[in-house]
């Protein structure tokens, strides 16, 4: 699919009204009748609907997957399934004596543009509030320069102050509204302000992008004008910085901390007066729709960086209780059955997994040794397994069979159409799962409150006209790439809920037949943890961040040949890997946070990760080191490595964990010192018992000097009752003891807040 310098908004209703006008359903039948079917995947529906209609109908490829809902009273055949084919975005195609639902390119790429145009459309709409609130501040000079500087200070010293806050920070200064003042900010929106249509798309479909003045094929190019904004930034961070200078305090060893991107802009080592060399602006990887996070790099003609920042285009994307809408006189609430309430108390506010009305923050914290970290915080976490009845239970294991949406949010669906007296056809995302249910835990759930909910948390589209109700995602394209595959989730949750512990080939088999990890307010992440919470928030904890999942699904993908060499910690050459696995390693390279690491000239491999812009250089941009891509000529150098681990627990339930010596020294230091709680807020680790851990690396090797490194981990619980601490081998506790000692020292520098990341293996 290709734009043009601008999208047009084409609907893709439209298309389908046309197909739609072409179609005969034969002879009108005068025969009406009712149906009604909970919601299934469409082939199963449709073959039970065929039946009450009398005429045969299916659906071909994908669009039999799509999960539907259906609650008709006295139709005809022919407005039922034009209906169905309006809310699916499909077209029916006469085949033999009956009928098939095709979705053919035509229309996938019709939804596709129409997603485009809208996500464009809302970027616009952020990004000239931006622009108008940097018009009114004029320019930036010394007062600008000493504001801005002086609330970098203050958030600096507010962190440190409720570093023991158990991962809750709150401060008083509202540094969203400050966010857009800095340089970085103001250049961004500048050349974000002169992207075409087709740039935005790109910018917004939910993938690491990276503009530049002279591309390569792995980049876009900057618009026309991108040169003089670029240097008036040079001359705004000069200023800026002369004023941060003179803020910075020695304890706080080169730390910086950004919040919702504020506070991330830095000055480097370039030479301003020889002008700009290099510029890039960049994308972080994410979610299609999310509210793009854009970093931006300047470096002068050597590639040494001049300055960088971040800009957070549209508030952070969090979820948020609905507003409560004002309902109609005589609104009487939606029944919903016992099992619906008892899934919705699950999923609701609260409960484990849930961030619905919590208060969520993006923070990214980077020091001057390189290290770097990014993650959302929020108050309150889970950690225990909830109680579920015997029949609820026994349909969460069955997702396959009793489909997720079947409940809260298919019997609202259905109360709304008998309360409104409509006929109803609804086709809704997997996203709508949480937010549906979180609506039907607050209590009795009104018509015109789930009206509201749908279309706004839920991102839903409502259509109520000519005695129907059509319901269909806002972004049916993302929906279908999103969809949770029910079989393969079904398959690793009876495993799950045998055994009470996943291998690492299980959750790979589970990966490599989902498009998506599993992500916080997801209902295959939500499943996982009803089953068992420690284990899944431990198993996703490793797979749900910065490729991993791409990680794991290369695993699964290993022919034989290949888990010959990994089992032998051999080699296998880049050329002999499948398309498929190509791709995986590509996505890995230019779609994760860290990307791959350098071999510096002389130096030692750069292995720390660097999220969200912290420490990059130009030389270290994954697009500049593999301007073609990744190539064929490299290898995979596999090396497997058995060690003795330790399986935690909390005695208060919740939190388990496989730890290295050194992540349990880790543990015990934060248990030790208050100020760092705020890495983990989880009940502390006090059970413990031996276990084994295989731990599988894999150095992809592009060139002699570009890398990537991915390691997965499969851990066999132990076998002995959990005990104290005291009871683990003495030549274990030494190790620990040893590096409890190392951990203690060099959190003791620097007045709280840490001057070394927690150990980033044995988890």
């Amino acid at each position: 699919m290709g734009f043009g310098n601008t999208i047009m908004k084409r609907s893709s209703l439209t298309i389908l009204g046309c197909l739609l006008g072409a179609i005969s359903f034969g002879q009108e039948p005068t025969e009406k009748f009712s149906f009604k079917a909970p919601a299934g995947p469409a082939s199963a529906v449709l073959a039970e609907l065929s039946k009450a209609a009398k005429t045969p109908m299916n659906a071909a490829g994908l669009v039999g997957s799509d999960v539907i809902l259906l609650n008709l009273t006295d139709v005809t055949v022919s407005e039922t399934m034009t209906k169905i084919a309006e809310t699916l975005h499909a077209e029916w195609r006469k085949e033999g004596t009956g009928w098939v639902l095709y979705r053919g390119s035509n229309l996938e790429s019709a939804d596709q543009r129409a997603e485009a145009a809208d996500r464009v459309a809302q970027f616009k709409k952020s990004l000239d509030e931006i622009l108008d609130a940097q018009k009114k501040q004029g320019a930036f000079n010394d007062a600008a320069a000493k504001k801005l500087a002086d609330a970098n200070k203050k958030m600096m010293q507010e962190l440190n102050r409720q570093s023991g806050n158990g991962g809750t920070f709150r401060f008083s200064t509202d540094f969203g509204n400050l966010e857009n003042q800095t340089p970085a900010s103001r250049a961004i929106a500048g050349i974000l302000g002169r992207m075409s249509d087709s740039q935005l798309a790109a910018l917004t479909n939910g993938k690491r992008v990276v503009f530049s003045l002279n591309p390569t094929r792995m980049q876009l190019a900057m618009p026309n004008g991108s040169q003089q904004i670029l240097r008036q930034f040079i001359q705004e961070v000069g200023i800026y910085n002369n004023y941060n200078r003179r803020n910075e305090q020695a304890q706080n060893d080169g730390r910086m901390i950004v919040i919702n991107g504020f506070g991330g802009d830095q000055a480097g080592d370039g030479d301003p007066k020889l002008g700009v060399g290099y510029a890039i602006l960049t994308t972080q990887p994410g979610r299609a729709g999310a509210n793009p996070f854009v970093t931006m790099l300047v470096a002068d003609p050597n590639g040494k960086t001049i300055g960088s920042g971040q800009l957070l285009v549209g508030n952070f994307a969090r979820m948020q209780p609905n507003a409560e809408a004002k309902a109609p006189a005589n609104e009487k609430p939606i029944d919903l059955s016992p099992l619906a309430q008892e899934m919705a108390k699950l999923v609701g506010p609260g409960s484990a997994g849930s961030v619905m009305g919590k208060r969520v923050m993006t923070v990214a914290i980077g020091g001057s040794g390189g290290g770097a970290a990014m993650f959302t915080m929020a108050d309150g976490e889970g950690g225990k397994t909830p109680v579920l009845s015997d029949e609820l239970r026994m349909k969460i294991l069955q997702p396959e069979i009793y489909d997720p949406l079947s409940f809260a949010p298919g019997e609202l669906w259905s109360g709304y159409a008998d309360s409104k007296g409509r006929d109803l056809i609804a086709y809704r995302p997997d996203s709508c799962f949480t937010p549906l249910n979180q609506v039907a835990a607050g209590g009795a759930v009104l018509p015109s409150a789930l009206l509201s909910s749908a279309k706004n948390a839920a991102q839903l589209s409502v259509v109520d006209q000519d005695g129907w109700t059509l319901v269909s995602p806002k972004t049916p394209s993302i929906a279908r790439t999103d969809k949770v595959n029910r079989i393969g989730l079904g398959n690793i949750l009876k495993t799950l809920n045998r055994k009470q512990h996943l291998t690492l080939d299980e959750w790979a088999t589970f990966a490599s037949g989902q498009a998506k990890a599993p992500e916080e307010n997801d209902f295959d992440n939500q499943y996982l943890r009803f089953i068992n919470t420690p284990v899944a928030e431990y198993g996703i904890s490793q797979f749900s961040f910065n490729g991993a999942w791409e990680t794991l699904r290369f695993y699964a993908s290993l022919s034989t040949a290949q888990r010959l060499a990994l089992n032998q910690s051999g080699r296998v050459p880049m050329n002999t890997l499948s398309a498929y696995q190509v791709g995986l390693v590509s996505e890995q390279v230019f779609n994760s946070f860290d990307g791959p690491q350098v071999m510096n000239p002389g130096g030692p491999r750069n292995r720390a990760p660097r999220p969200m812009g912290f420490g990059e250089t130009i030389e270290r941009e994954r697009t500049f080191l593999l301007p073609n891509g990744i190539g064929r000529e490299g290898y995979v150098q596999f090396t497997l490595k058995n060690d003795n681990v330790v399986q935690a627990k909390s005695s208060q339930g919740g939190s388990e964990k496989f730890l290295s010596a050194d992540s349990l020294a880790f543990e015990r230091v934060r248990a030790q010192q208050p100020e760092l709680v705020g890495f983990m807020n989880a009940p502390a680790l006090d059970q413990f018992r031996m276990a084994t851990q295989r731990t599988i690396g894999m150095l992809f090797q592009f060139t002699p000097a570009v890398s990537l490194s991915r390691q997965l981990e499969d851990n066999t619980p132990g076998i002995v009752p959990f005990a104290g601490y005291e009871q683990l081998p003495s030549d274990f506790r030494k190790v620990v003891d040893q590096r409890v000692d190392m951990f203690k020292q060099g959190f003791g520098r620097g007045g709280g807040g840490g001057q070394i990341p927690p150990p980033a293996t044995g988890r």
